[in-house]
Parts: structure tokens; sequence; C-alpha cells
């Protein structure tokens, strides 16, 4: 019976080092021993990885980035930097509704809340029966024990009547104000990690939007990093449904940006601008909406936020 050929000591020692410097595995099969390394590091850690792979003979092998994408990334490693190949990858993927409704004008809705379940009537509210359900909905609290943010399980339950959960067991009742400023939808809320787009990586949101019917301005923001809030989409929405695509790409500096925005229906031309974010240090990347009239809504009912590093 033939055994594989053991591996060199001097190998040997470097993925012990690799393993205890980085806290990680590295991945061995066989008598492959270096060409299929895999170290698992997280963003901030990236530097102590590259160097694992370094140490090794030959100095090339596979970086799995714990924290970048959902489920984590595989980066190739060249014992200098790291480079991503193949797809985009997912940052953020949401299909939970997102709502901000307007409600009744002169801030004539109200609520009741009995144990965590809070039961909004706001008169001709128009929000639809069915494509929102379960969704989370913001509310603008007016009086009462109930504060103002985001609830979740929104169900509608008559023409002027929804409910949502809270996460405070108790009993009250109040007002609820007719909301017509700017929302940041923070459930989708993402800190994009410095450095992560490179010299000329591209950035990407895809989002699924639903409104009420009628002309009245209802605008949609994206990319909120860029410049403190500054809308990349901006306009009267007269259809129900729309599909936005902003996209941001660094210009040969981490400094340096041009983006698009646009969407299949709704919100009218294209949108072009340049900016100068520096994305090597964290930010937040938010999206905010507004409605302009009472009784109407915004929601954000999808939303792919994806990357081409680089």
């Amino acid at each position: 019976m033939s055994y594989p050929s053991k591996v060199n000591p001097a190998v040997s020692s470097a993925i012990t080092s690799a393993i205890n410097s980085n806290n990680s595995s590295v991945v061995v099969p066989g008598d492959q021993a270096r060409s299929n390394a895999i170290v698992n590091t997280t963003w901030a850690n990236r530097a102590t990885a590259i160097a694992a792979i370094a140490a090794l003979t030959p100095s090339t092998g596979w970086v799995n980035v714990t924290d970048v994408g959902i489920g984590g990334s595989m980066w190739y490693c060249d014992g200098t930097q790291l480079s991503r190949k193949g797809q985009p990858i997912a940052l953020q993927l949401n299909g939970t509704p997102q709502i901000v409704p307007s409600l009744a004008a002169a801030n004539a809705a109200t609520y009741s809340q009995t144990g965590t379940t809070i039961t909004v009537t706001s008169v001709g509210h128009n929000l639809p029966a069915t494509d929102l359900e379960g969704g989370n909905v913001y509310l603008v609290i007016g009086s009462g024990l109930a504060t103002t943010g985001w609830y979740t399980n929104f169900s509608r339950t008559g023409v002027d009547t929804f409910t949502c959960t809270s996460s405070v067991s108790q009993t009250t009742s109040g007002t609820v104000n007719t909301n017509n400023a700017i929302t940041t939808i923070t459930p989708l809320d993402y800190t994009l990690k410095g450095g992560l787009m490179g010299l000329n990586g591209i950035i990407e949101e895809i989002t699924g939007v639903q409104v009420s019917g009628g002309a009245n301005n209802k605008v949609y923001y994206g990319f909120g990093f860029l410049s403190g809030g500054v809308s990349t989409v901006n306009g009267t929405l007269t259809t129900q449904d729309v599909r936005c695509y902003a996209s941001v790409q660094n210009c040969n500096s981490e400094s340096r940006q041009a983006f698009t925005a646009t969407t299949v229906s709704g919100f009218g031309t294209l949108d072009y601008r340049n900016k100068t974010v520096n994305t090597a240090a964290d930010s937040t990347h938010n999206t905010t909406v507004s409605v302009a009239n009472a009784s109407e809504f915004i929601a954000i009912r999808s939303r792919l936020l994806q990357i081409n590093p680089n």
C-alpha cells in the first residue's frame, strides 16, 4: 500500500504560522500543499491574511473575507494583494417591504396599542392589500407612550386601518402625525468598508419601489454615503411600481467618483453627477424617501446592493 509523500517541513511550518498568526484555517487537500490554501479573515485584518499567504511557497492562495458579502466572499491572493475573481459581491439582498406612509392630513391619524400590537386608524390611508404584508412601517408618533420609529409585521386590516408590532409591550393610545419629511430607511443601512471599492471599483443599487397613485411628489434617494443624503434619483412618481438603478464608480482614485441613476419608469431622465468622497474610509450607505401629500405612501419593496471591487 502506498502513501502520499509527506509535506515538506518548511511548508508545514509556514502553514502552522499562518494559522496561528491569523487565527484562521488553511485548508490543505492531500499533497497539494500550497496551491489550494484558503485563509479566513475579516476585511479589517486582510493585511495579516496576505502576509500569511506571502510566507508560504508558492506565495499564492485564496482568502475568504467573512464580513464582505452575504456569507462572505472569496478573493485570490498573489502574496501582495487581494483581487476579486468572478461575479459581483452581493452586499445586501432585501425583500422585506419598507413602508413610509404619510397618513391623514392635519395629524388626524390615531393609534391604540395592546401588548405589542398597534392598530393605526387613518381615513383613506391608500395602503394596498397583500403587497406590503409583513413589512416594516415607519410611524411618527404625536402623543401617547409609543415612540417614533420603525415597527414590524405590517398588516392592512381595512381601507382606514392597519396593524403593526412593537418591540415594547404596553397599553397606550394617541395620535400619529402626518409624515412629509425625508425619512431614512434604517433597516437598509449598510456600512461600506473603507478600501473595498478600490481605485476603479463600482457599487450598484437595484431597487423596487411601490407608491400610491397620482402625480404628487414622491422622492427616492440612494447612496447617502456620497454627500450626506443628496439624492441620486429625484422626481415625481406617476406610476405605482418602478425599478430604480443607480451605480457609483471610483475614477482611478478612491476619492473621485462618477455616478448615474435611472429607472424603468416614473422618475424621468437619467441623473449623472461627479463626487469627491473618500471611499478609503468606512461610510454609511443609506436610503431615504419622502412623500409630499397626505394619505399617500412610498415603499421600498426590494433592494440589491452589490459591488465589483477593483
